[in-house]
């Protein structure tokens, strides 16, 4: 099973509402189901979680920030990506507070 390291993040406002993305797979074997999901993503080579953490921020909801806030949690679990293939999460969670 590979291995996939990544770093979420939960962007938060000041009213306590967290980002968000929904999306919906248009192929099997996930083809019309719903997902919600936080932003973030797998590390590139050579990348640590917090680097990941920092890119996957800008690339994905465009801030900028050179302090995305703390780790706060952390999960390893199992689940399938949209390609159907199998993986083993190793996910590290920060907080990014927003106005």
């Amino acid at each position: 099973m590979q291995q996939r390291p990544s770093s979420r993040l939960l962007v938060v406002n000041g009213r306590d509402e967290v980002l968000l993305f929904r999306f919906q797979p248009k192929v099997a074997p996930f083809a019309g189901q719903v997902f919600w999901a936080t932003p973030g993503g797998g590390l590139e080579p050579g990348e640590d979680y917090r680097g990941a953490a920092r890119r996957e921020l800008h690339e994905e909801v465009g801030l900028r920030l050179v302090d995305v806030g703390p780790e706060i949690a952390k999960r390893i679990a199992r689940f399938a990506l949209t390609s159907g293939e199998v993986v083993e999460a190793d996910e590290r969670y920060f907080l990014v507070q927003v106005d």
